[in-house]
Order: structure tokens, then C-alpha cells, then sequence
């Protein structure tokens, strides 16, 4: 039999191995993060003593949940003095700290800007040679799924210090962490433009309907002075809706369309979130409307009503 060499295909692909995690590249490691990233805790300086208070250091808290979905933190709503951290088991934690949300706002998470402390709402890492910052803030953005299974708490949900201990993480060569940070750092810079180029449109659309609606501004080929009437005058009828009662069964799942609130935030082509039956729409105040019947909340989240206009 002909023995033949690998083709340069194959001979490109990269070698993969089987884990604990599932399958990942040969060069790839799965390793326990706390022998790579030095792991440590926040505390708060006691609140007694008021010159532990409004210093030159920052201290990120849970006042702080908005600044964690950035690259970096620079600012914080608080600040200690040097007594406050030298009173307290809070640390000084060098730029590039990894710090973790793990109370109440679980799974936010950035990287120092500079020099801060934080609460002890905050798991931080300040990671080893092996270890992009930035990649492994992506990665624990990557793992909410993960962080929900590991929330615990009777009051607020929050992820205890222990599983941070115990943490296991897929560790790529840090070139290639590197490289990863930054495409995904991309990702998020055409995300933002393109939501302020939306928010634009929304401003110009804005604009335009305040024109057109208001008869400051006229289309081309049209002219002559606007009517001003009620809706009333101009509707064929104006009716209220209702709704069937939740005790009785027979009322509900039958195939009449039913609309609430819900659906004005999602809308389908399909139908409604809740359909009732004939039973149901004649033993209520709900009235079936007509195809093209222009619908609006008469007071949001609790009811709406239905006018039908001539055309």
C-alpha cells in the first residue's frame, strides 16, 4: 500500500485535546486561576471614624456598577484615606487589578485604571504572567451562565469567596489572550458607534415628526390650511377593552387574539402572548376589534383601548 504524507491541509489545522471542559487546542491549558492570578478580597474602612473617609484613594463599591461594564475604571463614587486602608483588611491593589461584582450586581466586571481598593463585594485578581487582564474580563463576561448557577444568598444573590478559590478557567498562550482581547475590544467599538449612530437617527427621526406631525414642515405637493378636530369626529367608534376572568379556565387558550400591554413591547407576526375564546370575550368587557384598528395603552402596563378610523 502507498504510504503518502499529510497533506499541508491537515498539516495546518490545529492539534486539540479532550478536558474536563470538553475539547480545546493542544497549546491551551485548564488550569485552577488562582495559581496564576493572586486573588484577593475588598473590605469597607468602618464608617465610624470619618477620617477614613473622602481621601485621595479610590474605592470602588456597588455605587459603582455602571463603570464596570468599561475597559477600565478610573473614578470612583467614594474615596478612603491611607488610615482607612491601614485600619481595614481593604488593600491598595495595583492598575490592571481584575475586580469581579460577586454581590447583588453579579458578573460586572473591569480592570483598574489605577491604584484603588474595593468593598468586599468585589473578588479581585491581579494576574501573573500567564494572564491578559483583559482577557480574562472577557471571559467572566463570557461565563454569566456559570455565575448564576453559582449564586447563593437569602437577601441579595452574591457568589462567595471560596468559588473564586476553586475557580477552573481555559488559559489560551497569553499571545494569543492578547490577541483574542483585542478583537473582541473591536467588536465592542463598532457596537458602541453604531448605537450612537442609531441614537442620532432616533434624534433626527424625532425631529422630523415634531415637523411634519406639527405642520411646520410640508411635504412636497401639499399646501392649504390643516383641520383641527377630535378623535372622536373622525373615528368610526372608540371602545375600551377588558379581561376575561383568570378563575375561569374555559376562558383562556381558546383562539381569539388578545392584547395587552405585554405585546406592545413584542410584537409579532404571529399573534399575541394570550388568545381567550368566544366564552371568554362575550362574559367580558373585551370587545373584538376589526384588522387595522389603531391600538394604544390608555394607562401603561394596566389597560388599553381600540379605535377604529375611516379611512
Amino acid at each position: 500500500m502507498e504510504v503518502r504524507e499529510p497533506s499541508a491541509k491537515y498539516l495546518a489545522q490545529p492539534a486539540y485535546k479532550q478536558t474536563e471542559v470538553g475539547v480545546i487546542p493542544e497549546d491551551w491549558d485548564y488550569v485552577q486561576l488562582t495559581s496564576v492570578a493572586q486573588l484577593e478580597s475588598g473590605h469597607t474602612p468602618s464608617r465610624r471614624h470619618p477620617e477614613y473617609w473622602d481621601g485621595n484613594i479610590p474605592w470602588v463599591s456597588l455605587h459603582d456598577t455602571d463603570a464596570l461594564d468599561g475597559r477600565e475604571i478610573h473614578r470612583t463614587a467614594q474615596t478612603v484615606t491611607s488610615d482607612g486602608i491601614k485600619n481595614s483588611s481593604a488593600r491598595l491593589l495595583p492598575k490592571g487589578t481584575v475586580v469581579f461584582s460577586r454581590t447583588a450586581t453579579v458578573g460586572k466586571v473591569t480592570t483598574l485604571g489605577r491604584e484603588m481598593a474595593t468593598s468586599q463585594d468585589f473578588a479581585n485578581y491581579i494576574c501573573g504572567p500567564r494572564v491578559f487582564n483583559h482577557y480574562l474580563v472577557y471571559l467572566f463576561r463570557w461565563m454569566a451562565p456559570e455565575w448564576k448557577k453559582l449564586m447563593a444568598g437569602s437577601t441579595h444573590n452574591s457568589v462567595y469567596m471560596p468559588a473564586f478559590k476553586a475557580l477552573r478557567v481555559i488559559l489560551p498562550p497569553r499571545v494569543e489572550q492578547q490577541a483574542i482581547a483585542e478583537a473582541l475590544s473591536d467588536a465592542d467599538a463598532l457596537i458602541e458607534s453604531l448605537e450612537q449612530l442609531l441614537a442620532k437617527k432616533r434624534q433626527i427621526k424625532q425631529g422630523a415628526m415634531q415637523e411634519l406631525l406639527t405642520g411646520q414642515k410640508r411635504l412636497p405637493g401639499f399646501a392649504g390650511e390643516w383641520e383641527e378636530t377630535t378623535l372622536g369626529a373622525i373615528a368610526e367608534r372608540i371602545i375600551g377593552g377588558g379581561t376575561p376572568s383568570r378563575k375561569n379556565p374555559l376562558y383562556w387558550n381558546g383562539r381569539i387574539p388578545w392584547m395587552t400591554v405585554k405585546d406592545f413591547a413584542n410584537f409579532s407576526a404571529f399573534g399575541t402572548l394570550e388568545y381567550i375564546t368566544r366564552e371568554g370575550l362575550e362574559s367580558s368587557a373585551s370587545n373584538l376589534v376589526p384588522k387595522s384598528t389603531l391600538i394604544t395603552s390608555a394607562v401603561p402596563f394596566r389597560t388599553s383601548s381600540a379605535g377604529t378610523c375611516r379611512a
